[in-house]
């Protein structure tokens, strides 16, 4: 089994949210076909 510490798991929340920030356009974009096209910015 695999385990991980406080630290990687910092860095795993870290790296998601970077790959959030930097699509959060293309986010909104799939979000107004069926939303109000604000997903990615509230994910951001």
């Amino acid at each position: 089994m695999t385990s991980i510490d406080s630290a990687g798991l910092k860095r795993m929340f870290d790296e998601i949210a970077a790959a959030i920030d930097a699509d959060k356009d293309r986010l909104c974009r799939l979000d107004g076909v069926i939303g109000d096209a604000e997903h990615g910015i509230a994910m951001a």
